[in-house]
């Protein structure tokens, strides 16, 4: 696997997996076997945009990681137009202020159940928790190996939810922490190429 390649497409990579979870969302009767197929897999498009923001994540945060500014860049990128389309489906369905600033503040998904979606809490909460992973895996000797073993560790623990639990949100998140694994991955091939060596 050539991982600088798909480094240098991800964005394309990323903008392919959009495309595929918008197919699978649509209302189309009298596919053939072929389109029917990517229509019912196009939800796999979420799990590859996953696996791509764990990686790019972790590449990103390379040469350090400033708590600061890593979550004023998230929080920017993310809630003010999340707070503005639930505001206008909360107007739209009549919801209160705090219904609404559950959804819009993602609190409601993890304490009341209310929520727009499950992808916005799912992605929040993973940026949330990045900051450990990086530092469990960032610049040590065995780093990688931690982060395989932190992704296993995590699917494992997933098999035990009750039943009824949200699987779509929870088996996510693995494959979001094997990203910034791979991510890793990249980094200390950059730092061998470079001559410099992970601490331990």
């Amino acid at each position: 696997m050539n991982m600088i390649l798909i480094s240098r497409y991800r964005q394309e990579l990323m903008g392919l997996a959009m495309l595929m979870v918008v197919f699978h969302h649509l209302a189309i009767h009298g596919m053939n076997d072929f389109l029917g197929f990517l229509h019912l897999n196009g939800g796999f498009g979420v799990d590859v945009f996953l696996l791509l923001s764990g990686m790019g994540l972790y590449y990103s945060t390379r040469q350090g990681l400033e708590l600061g500014k890593y979550f004023q860049k998230r929080v920017i990128r993310i809630f003010p137009l999340y707070f503005a389309i639930t505001a206008v489906t909360s107007v739209l369905h009549g919801d209160s202020f705090v219904t609404w600033l559950l959804k819009a503040t993602t609190i409601g998904s993890w304490t009341t159940g209310v929520s727009y979606d499950w992808y916005i809490p799912c992605i929040v909460a993973l940026y949330a928790l990045f900051p450990i992973f990086h530092k469990l895996t960032y610049g040590r000797t065995h780093g990688t190996a931690v982060g395989l073993a932190v992704s296993v560790l995590m699917y494992m623990f997933m098999q035990f939810l009750p039943y009824g639990s949200n699987f779509q949100l929870w088996l996510r998140w693995p494959i979001f922490f094997l990203g910034a694994t791979l991510g890793r991955w990249m980094f200390c091939d950059e730092m061998r190429d470079g001559g410099v060596r992970p601490r331990s």
